[in-house]
C-alpha cells in the first residue's frame, strides 16, 4: 500500500503548489492518506485551470516550481506526490518534465513497530491538465476560478509483503507478517476534490478505488483540512489534518486476521469493520532555489483509531514518516 504520510507520499499533504506573481499562493496541494493515497487541498483558484506553481526569484510573470509529493497506507502516507514542476522551464502550452530524488523514512507497513528508510528517483511529465508521474500515476487535474480543485488518476497500490526484503518505504512488508499471506499489487483510480475556504485554508476529500489486483482489497477515503500559514516568493509552509476511512474489505485486508490466517501465523483472529482507521497531522516546507531547482522537507504523524489499535498486527498505535527531496524541472 502506499504510505500514510502527507509526505512523499497521503497524510497526503505533499503537494503541487504555487506562488502568484504578487507573492500569494495559487495552486493545489494534495492531501489524504498518508501513506495513503492521498487527499488534496488547494489555494486560490487558478483562472486558467492550470495547476499552480511556485514562482522563482527573477522569473517575472512565469511560475517557477511546484512541489509535489504523495503518501500510502502501507506505512502510512499516500501518500508520494511526485517531483516539483517548473512551468518556467518550458512554454505553458508545452510539455514539462521534472526529475528528482527523495529520501524517506517510515514504518515498514501500516501498524509496524519497525522503521525502513529508502532512496528513490522520481519523475514527472505534464502537458496542460494531464500528468504522468511516479507518485500519482496517469491522470488529469483542473482548477476553477472559484477555488475548486479536482484530479483523477490511474495509480496503483504496491500491496504488502511477508518479508523484510519487500518492506521498505516504497514497498511495505515485514517478516513479522509471515503466515498472513501477501497482499497483491492493485491498480486503483484515485479521485481528489479540494475547495478553498480562504487564502490560507482549504477542505479536501479523496477516494482510492481498486479496479484490479488483490481480490476483495476494498477502497479507502480521506477528508481533512489544509492550512498555509506562511507563503513568500520562495518558500511555502503547509499544515494538514486528515482522517482516513476504509470500507469493510479494505480494513479487513490491511488490519484484519481471518481464522485461516490465524492458524498460519502467530496472531489471533481480528474482525476489522469499516470506519476510520487513522488520523494524521502533517507539515511540509517547499523552497524554490531558482527557476529549475527546488527542495522539499515534509513529515507526518499518524495515530490509529481505537478500534484498529486492537488489531494484533498493529504493533505500534502511531507512527512518523519523514521525507526530504530535491527536484529539477525543465
Amino acid at each position: 500500500m502506499k504510505k500514510l504520510c502527507v509526505v512523499l507520499g497521503g497524510l497526503g499533504l505533499l503537494s503541487t503548489g504555487a506562488w502568484a506573481q504578487d507573492g500569494g499562493y495559487s495552486g493545489q496541494v494534495g492531501g489524504g492518506g498518508a501513506y495513503g493515497q492521498s487527499p488534496s487541498y488547494g489555494a486560490e483558484g487558478v483562472p486558467s485551470g492550470e495547476q499552480g506553481t511556485l514562482q522563482a526569484p527573477g522569473s517575472g510573470g512565469e511560475a517557477s516550481a511546484a512541489g509535489q509529493v504523495e503518501s500510502d497506507a502501507g506505512t502510512g502516507i499516500k501518500q508520494d506526490r511526485g517531483p516539483i514542476q517548473n512551468p518556467a522551464a518550458a512554454p505553458k502550452d508545452g510539455v514539462q518534465f521534472a526529475l528528482g530524488v527523495g529520501l524517506a523514512t517510515g514504518p515498514r507497513y501500516l501498524g509496524s513497530d519497525e522503521t525502513a528508510t529508502g532512496l528513490s528517483g522520481i519523475f514527472s511529465v505534464k502537458y496542460g491538465p494531464f500528468f504522468l508521474d511516479s507518485m500519482r500515476g496517469l491522470g488529469a487535474e483542473y482548477s476553477t476560478p472559484f477555488g475548486l480543485h479536482m484530479s483523477a488518476a490511474l495509480s496503483y497500490d504496491p500491496g504488502r509483503s511477508e518479508k523484510d526484503g519487500g518492506g521498505n518505504y516504497w514497498s511495505s512488508g515485514s517478516e513479522k507478517l509471515q503466515g498472513l499471506g501477501k497482499i497483491k499489487r492493485s491498480a486503483t483510480i484515485d479521485v481528489e476534490l479540494s475547495q478553498d475556504v480562504a487564502d490560507w485554508l482549504a477542505v479536501n476529500v479523496g477516494g482510492e478505488f481498486a479496479i484490479s489486483g488483490q481480490k476483495h482489497r476494498g477502497n479507502q477515503y480521506t477528508t481533512g483540512l489544509a492550512l498555509r500559514p506562511w507563503t513568500t516568493e520562495t518558500d511555502q509552509v503547509e499544515l494538514g489534518l486528515s482522517a482516513m476511512f476504509g470500507d469493510k474489505d479494505y480494513n479487513k485486508t490491511y488490519f484484519g486476521v481471518t481464522p485461516e490466517q490465524s492458524l498460519r501465523s502467530r496472531y489471533g483472529q481480528f474482525n476489522a469493520e469499516s470506519g476510520v482507521y487513522a488520523y494524521s497531522l502533517g507539515a511540509q516546507w517547499t523552497h524554490v532555489i531558482d527557476e529549475h531547482w527546488a527542495t522539499l522537507v515534509a513529515g507526518e504523524y499518524h495515530r490509529f483509531s481505537s478500534k484498529i489499535k486492537k488489531s494484533p498486527i498493529v504493533r505500534d498505535s502511531s507512527g512518523v514518516t519523514a521525507v526530504v527531496g530535491l527536484h529539477y524541472t525543465f
